[in-house]
């Protein structure tokens, strides 16, 4: 039932935005009564943190995209593979959170239940940062970087890649579709240590 409420609430966000949630919307879609709702979610705000954390595919998609970059065959094939769905998961995700942020108490209501459930936007960072940890025990990456701030750094590439994408279309971006993969390509020296001192 809680899939189907996530599922329910997620369609009405994306076909109509956060303002058309209602749970007697949601109800119907979903198949249940307006008070089971409530059964599995505390109130509206920890409803829109549960759809962002749980409730897309694409979110779905960036956890196995951390297991299919372990297994990749190197550390840019892995890398872009996080790259893409990273970057997928913004583009359904930014309007959500967007729309969320034109309501204060709900905004306040979401973060909470995010801080209240250990969920959030860290959660993207964290992964990239675990998929370098893999890659820096396998000497792919250089040991005397801040893992933490490469992820944030390459999460809020993506990030920012959705919104132009979503506002401009692709093509705004720098080498257009090639963006990620050149992203990427540029990222590779400096985390393999490689990178050459422009001082030298």
């Amino acid at each position: 039932m809680r899939e189907r409420i996530l599922d329910a609430t997620a369609r009405i966000i994306r076909e109509d935005g956060i303002a058309a949630v209602r749970t007697k919307r949601i109800a119907a879609l979903a198949g249940c009564s307006e008070g089971s709702i409530f059964t599995h979610f505390e109130d509206k705000g920890a409803l829109l943190a549960a759809v962002l954390s749980y409730g897309l595919p694409e979110g779905q998609a960036l956890v196995e995209a951390a297991g299919r970059a372990r297994a990749a065959p190197d550390l840019r094939a892995g890398l872009l593979i996080l790259a893409e769905a990273t970057r997928d998961y913004y583009r359904a995700s930014l309007p959500m959170s967007g729309s969320a942020l034109s309501d204060r108490a709900l905004f306040e209501r979401y973060a909470a239940a995010h801080r209240k459930a250990g969920t959030g936007p860290h959660l993207v960072w964290e992964r990239l940062a675990a998929y370098l940890a893999v890659q820096q025990d396998r000497g792919a990456v250089a040991r005397h970087l801040d893992l933490r701030l490469e992820a944030v750094s390459l999460a809020g590439t993506c990030q920012y890649a959705a919104w132009i994408e979503m506002i401009d279309g692709l093509e705004s971006l720098p080498y257009g579709r090639d963006f990620l993969a050149r992203m990427v390509d540029s990222r590779i020296p400096v985390l393999a240590g490689t990178a050459l001192d422009a001082s030298t």
